[in-house]
């Protein structure tokens, strides 16, 4: 039971830490991740979490039904517990894990990929994952967290939330790859714009391939 609870506050201790300092305590963070296998485990568990905040997220949208007036142009908002017989938990739940594993290993891929190219040696694949782990745990606050909350309060907040926690993310992936793949800074600008392109190209098809099939 002991080990459960620390397990938990490690788990809030590296979320706040990655909030606050995410560059500064990367060297503290990865003691946490210290190997291959606890590594690739805690990106299923990152793509599991982002899995079940959208469940959520899909099963209070389907109880909140907003419901418009053409020509008056006012809306209401019932709630209809209904709405939830008619998702397909099976199919979200399978959609979503793919789609987020897909993105998380996949961002580490690409960099990896990059990163051999420009580098010409080996460069370790599991240290990259380590970093697009830490860096989504603040979108993840933001953007699927905090963002959908504010929203009910201020629809627009949601939006800028979402917005927030993607260019947060993004900035601390930049910071944190100059550290560890130590490029020219004649070369930096250009392979951090190659990769984020592959990386929205990569987002596109999966939304595209796997939200729409």
């Amino acid at each position: 039971m002991k080990k459960g609870n620390f397990s938990k506050s490690k788990t809030l201790d590296i979320a706040k830490r990655v909030l606050l300092k995410p560059t500064e305590s990367y060297e503290e963070n990865t003691k946490e991740l210290k190997d291959q296998k606890t590594t690739l485990i805690s990106g299923l568990i990152l793509a599991g979490a982002m899995t079940i905040i959208n469940l959520i997220t899909a099963m209070i949208n389907s109880i909140f039904v907003k419901t418009c007036d053409f020509w008056t142009g006012k809306c209401k908002t019932k709630i209809a517990f209904s709405g939830l017989e008619n998702l397909d938990y099976f199919n979200l739940i399978l959609k979503y894990f793919l789609m987020y594993a897909v993105l998380v290993f996949g961002i580490a891929a690409i960099i990896y990929i990059l990163a051999l190219i420009y580098k010409k040696n080996t460069t370790d694949y599991v240290k990259l994952l380590r970093i697009v782990i830490l860096s989504f745990i603040p979108g993840i606050i933001l953007s699927m967290i905090l963002g959908p909350l504010f929203g009910i309060i201020y629809g627009p907040l949601n939006i800028f939330l979402s917005m927030a926690g993607s260019i947060y993310t993004m900035l601390i992936i930049i910071n944190l790859l100059k550290d560890e793949i130590k490029l020219k800074e004649t070369d930096n600008l250009l392979f951090m714009s190659i990769a984020f392109t592959l990386i929205y190209v990569l987002q596109y098809y999966i939304f595209i391939k796997l939200i729409f099939i």
